[in-house]
């Protein structure tokens, strides 16, 4: 069931999406590059392991964890984003995308619908809808 706060932070969760693919891209970079690891680092320590293999064992656990919740919020905006596409309203569904996906203030939303909107009036009708949508789930 996506909430008020689900709507609010979508925004955030797609540049939190990105900022973690990047740092798996950076991740990726330094596990191809941890041969380069000084003659040092090679040398087996008490386990049988070399430096060089524990660094990459740690880099793909934080790997593993980066992509973990890259998923996680990939799935939370998948469900943000298929409840938009499901409310039957056009003008309420063109006031979620713009206010919440493309992250847009009150006033611009009412600009680019035009038709006289004003932000009073779009900023009105989501929460008039949201108020509904509660009264329906309970």
């Amino acid at each position: 069931m996506v909430t008020l706060q689900d709507l609010k932070e979508l925004r955030y969760l797609q540049g939190e999406i990105t900022a973690l693919a990047e740092r798996e891209r950076e991740i990726v970079h330094r596990m191809t590059y941890a041969a380069s690891v000084p003659a040092a680092a090679r040398v087996k320590g008490d386990d049988g392991r070399t430096g060089e293999e524990r660094y990459r064992d740690a880099l793909e656990q934080v790997q593993e964890s980066l992509c973990q919740r890259r998923l996680a919020l990939a799935e939370k905006e998948a469900a943000v984003t298929a409840y938009i596409g499901s409310v039957p309203d056009s003008l309420l569904r063109q006031i979620l995308t713009l206010r919440f996906v493309d992250g847009h203030s009150w006033t611009a939303v009412a600009h680019r619908i035009g038709g006289g909107n004003t932000e009073e009036s779009v900023k009105k009708a989501f929460y008039r809808f949201w108020a509904q949508e509660i009264r329906t789930r309970q």
